[in-house]
Parts: structure tokens; C-alpha cells; sequence
């Protein structure tokens, strides 16, 4: 299972609402590329839902973190923590684009 992680904060809606639709479309064909590429299912997981215990509940083979449009102050702290504390433990190869390669470099 490759798992997508994705960063977007709710507040895009708010600043930017038309961006929302085509960014739900955005994340979709992403899953179904990364599910060609790798072979394998894809789950798109939202930031503050990942946890070391998520990854290995889903038997996580890779994790994926995708950017981001809101700013990071727009984040509150503790709701990075599980995806802080993932990247941390290293477990899985992973791949960061954009704000996902700022989290990596920040963990």
C-alpha cells in the first residue's frame, strides 16, 4: 500500500473556494497514478490522521507527502505531530513535494 499524504489545510476552502473542486479531482488522479506506477493500491490519507500506528496498520509501504497551498501558520502544531512523528521513525521509504519536503526537512 503506497499511502498519499495529503498536506492541503482545511482553510483552502476559505481562501481560495474555487480551488477546492479541483483540487479533490487533483488528489484523485494522483491516487490512480501512483496506483499505476507502483502496481499496488494508494490511500490518501489527510495530514492529521497519520500516525506511525496508521502507517503500519495499513501496512504502508511507502508514504508520499504531497504540498501545499495554505501557509504553515495556518497549522496548528499538534496536528502534525503523528505525521512528524512517521517521518521521524524513518520506517518508510518516503517522497515529499513542495510544503511535504519543508515538514521533512522541519522533522
Amino acid at each position: 500500500m503506497i499511502v498519499f499524504v495529503d498536506l492541503e489545510h482545511e482553510r483552502l476552502a476559505v481562501d481560495y473556494p474555487d480551488l477546492v473542486m479541483g483540487s479533490a479531482a487533483n488528489r484523485l488522479k494522483i491516487k490512480y497514478r501512483l496506483e499505476d506506477l507502483a502496481g499496488e493500491p494508494c490511500l490518501i490519507m489527510r495530514y492529521h490522521h497519520v500516525t506511525p500506528d496508521r502507517l503500519r496498520a495499513v501496512n504502508a509501504r511507502a508514504v508520499i507527502v504531497s504540498g501545499n497551498t495554505t501557509e504553515f501558520e495556518h497549522y496548528p502544531e499538534a496536528t502534525l505531530a503523528g505525521l512528524r512523528a512517521a517521518l521521524r521513525a524513518g520506517a518508510w521509504p518516503t517522497l515529499a513535494f513542495c510544503g511535504g519536503s519543508h515538514i521533512l526537512a522541519q522533522t
